[in-house]
């Protein structure tokens, strides 16, 4: 099954009532519904896909030529299982306001993760967003 993931960061200012009473419900130029998106397609062929809510996710650097882990805590993982190996994608707990998978075609699926906040959440590679500070 080929999958793709789309991560999309709601814009707190949008004003819902605004885009109903004068744009049918639509955003417009100044009143922008999603601040940006990132749509990641999964590698391989997945054969399983599960998300796994308040864990840790172990982000990995090398620093001064040596691998350090630093555990990030209260993460949701989204974790494909493909025949080139697992892929694991990661956002803070807090920030997912909601899920969605939709089937695309019968081989094909998109997993939907909307991020809510007052601040954009600190990403430093796709597929990698974290809370920063208290809201």
């Amino acid at each position: 099954m080929k999958y793709s993931i789309s991560f999309t960061y709601l814009n707190p200012e949008f004003d819902q009532k605004l885009a109903d009473e004068q744009f049918e419900g639509h955003q417009s130029e100044h009143n922008i519904r999603n601040v940006w998106e990132d749509e990641i397609e999964i590698k391989g062929d997945v054969s399983d896909f599960k998300i796994v809510h308040k864990q840790n996710y172990p982000l990995q650097a090398e620093v001064n030529g040596e691998i350090q882990t630093q555990e990030i805590p209260n993460m949701t993982l989204f974790v494909f299982q493909s025949d080139l190996g697992e892929t694991v994608l990661s956002a803070s707990t807090k920030l997912i306001k909601e899920t969605d998978i939709k089937t695309i075609t019968p081989e094909e699926k998109i997993v939907y993760v909307y991020l809510k906040g007052k601040n954009e959440p600190f990403s430093p590679f796709a597929g990698l967003y974290v809370k920063e500070g208290d809201e």
